[in-house]
């Protein structure tokens, strides 16, 4: 059966002499692997140029429920990308992004709201004229409300004292706790005030918060390992 949907590409690998494996996620099955023949030819070869992690693309396949391999009929390049491929900051950040969601996203049924989330999330690095130093620490805090297990800070939101009583984050439960954990997993008292700031950001507000370079890279080292508690494998 001839389907088309539209699609974030993840990753692009050469498979054969004149093909392609391109694994993306899509609007109307989620995360789905395509098989792209004739990547030599003039007409396809054009085409890969843009091709690259995180491009919008519109495919046409001919889908095959059995196969965990579907045959890409036609691949089309919903804008140039060049907002993103063409600046070097912008490249990186989306390469990160494209290399995190092929391993945070498994294959199964579409999710509308992610694949919306994913796709603004795009157009937003794409267009953004200003710094954007903390995209990907927005994107990742963002996208945990979207996989189930954002940070639960209900109860410390309630009181200005909060704090003094919920010293601790206990990474594996998502959930501020009172009492130091009995595993390693846990922010301590000055992490876990960090998470809360850290909560409030988004793509709005993102040049606002201030980090240094080798705090930025610890929050990020922090977040992946978040993740990880939270996604088998």
């Amino acid at each position: 059966m001839i389907t088309e949907t539209k699609a974030i590409i993840l990753s692009n690998r050469k498979h054969k002499e004149n093909s392609s494996i391109l694994t993306v996620y899509s609007e109307k099955y989620g995360r789905v692997s395509y098989v792209l023949y004739g990547t030599k030819s003039k007409k396809t070869g054009r085409r890969m140029a843009f091709l690259q992690p995180l491009s919008l693309v519109s495919i046409i396949s001919d889908s095959k429920s059995s196969s965990d391999l579907q045959v890409a009929k036609d691949v089309q390049a919903e804008s140039s990308s060049l907002g993103i491929i063409s600046n070097p900051y912008k490249n990186a950040v989306a390469m990160f992004i494209a290399e995190f969601l092929l391993h945070a996203l498994r294959a199964g049924e579409s999710d509308l709201p992610l694949f919306s989330f994913l796709y603004n999330s795009v157009k937003i690095l794409e267009f953004h004229p200003g710094n954007i130093a903390n995209f990907h620490i927005a994107f990742l805090v963002r996208l945990s409300n979207f996989l189930g297990f954002t940070p639960d800070a209900n109860e410390i939101r309630k009181t200005s004292i909060a704090m003094q009583t919920y010293s601790f984050f206990d990474l594996k439960s998502s959930a501020y706790t009172q009492n130091k954990p009995f595993h390693r997993h846990f922010l301590d008292k000055a992490e876990s005030i960090t998470l809360l700031n850290l909560l409030r950001i988004n793509y709005r507000n993102m040049t606002y918060f201030r980090f240094s370079r080798a705090e930025r890279q610890l929050l990020l080292s922090q977040i992946v390992s978040y993740y990880q508690l939270h996604i088998q494998g």
